[in-house]
C-alpha cells in the first residue's frame, strides 16, 4: 500500500497537471467561485469533516457515459455497490480539473486496498448540454483514472432531476459546491465529503463504507 508519504509526494504533481490543463482550457473555459471551504485537503487545509446524509434512494436516471453507451445509472452503476460521486463540468477551470486529479488519485489509492478495486466512480456533468461524451472523455484524459470511473452526461431535465434527488442541484452552474457523495447502496448509507479532501482522507472514508459491508465496522 502506498505510504502517506508516497500520496504526498504524488500530489504536487497531479495539482500541476491540473494547473497545465486549466491553462490550456484558458480560452474556453468558465471561472466561478461558489465553493465553499468545506477535514483537511490536498495542500493541508483543514475543511469540514464528512457527514452522513439521509439519502436511502438513488433514483434511476437514462444517461449517456464518455464512451457514448446508454447507461442506468442506478442499476448499472450503483446497485449493490460502494460508490463514489462528484459533480464537474468541463468548461470549469477553478476547481474541477483539481476535483478530477483527486479523484483519479483516489481510484489508484483504493486500488491498493482490500476491496477497493471493485468500487464504482462516477462524474455527473451539471453542464449536460455542453458536456458531450467526447469532451467529458477529453476532459478526464490528463487525469489518467482507472477503467472504473465512469463520466456521465444526459438531458438536462434529467441531470437536473437527478441533481435535486441528490440534494447537490445550483440553479447557476458556476455556483456549484465541490462535493463529493460517497455510499454503500447495500447498508443505505450515504456520506457527504469536500471533494479536495487529500485521496487519503476519502479512502478512509471509502474503507469505513467497505467494512460496513462486510460486516467488520465497530469490530
Amino acid at each position: 500500500m502506498p505510504s502517506r508519504r508516497r500520496i504526498a509526494r504524488r500530489l504536487p504533481a497531479l495539482l500541476v497537471a491540473a494547473s497545465a490543463w486549466i491553462a490550456a482550457g484558458a480560452g474556453w473555459g468558465q471561472e466561478h467561485g461558489g465553493h465553499p471551504p468545506a477535514h483537511r485537503d490536498a495542500g493541508g487545509t483543514r475543511t469540514a469533516a464528512p457527514s452522513r446524509i439521509p439519502l436511502t434512494e438513488i433514483p434511476e436516471a437514462s444517461l449517456t457515459d464518455q464512451d457514448g453507451n446508454r447507461v442506468r445509472l442506478y442499476e448499472d452503476l450503483i446497485a449493490g455497490q460502494v460508490v463514489a460521486m462528484n459533480f464537474i463540468f468541463t468548461t470549469c477551470t477553478t476547481i474541477c480539473p483539481l476535483m478530477g486529479a483527486t479523484f483519479a488519485q483516489l481510484q489508484k489509492e483504493m486500488a491498493t486496498r482490500p476491496g477497493g478495486q471493485e468500487i464504482q466512480y462516477i462524474s455527473v456533468s451539471i453542464d449536460p448540454n455542453t458536456d458531450t461524451p467526447e469532451r467529458l472523455k477529453a476532459w478526464s484524459k490528463p487525469f489518467q483514472g482507472t477503467e472504473r470511473w465512469t463520466l456521465l452526461t444526459g438531458r438536462q431535465k434529467v441531470v437536473d432531476d437527478l441533481l435535486k434527488s441528490l440534494g447537490v442541484f445550483t440553479a447557476l452552474k458556476e455556483d456549484h459546491a465541490a462535493l463529493i457523495l460517497m455510499g454503500n447502496d447495500a447498508t443505505r448509507t450515504w456520506i457527504r465529503g469536500y471533494g479536495l479532501s487529500s485521496p487519503i482522507e476519502l479512502a478512509e472514508t471509502l474503507d469505513e463504507l467497505l467494512a460496513a459491508e462486510r460486516g467488520e465496522a465497530g469490530r
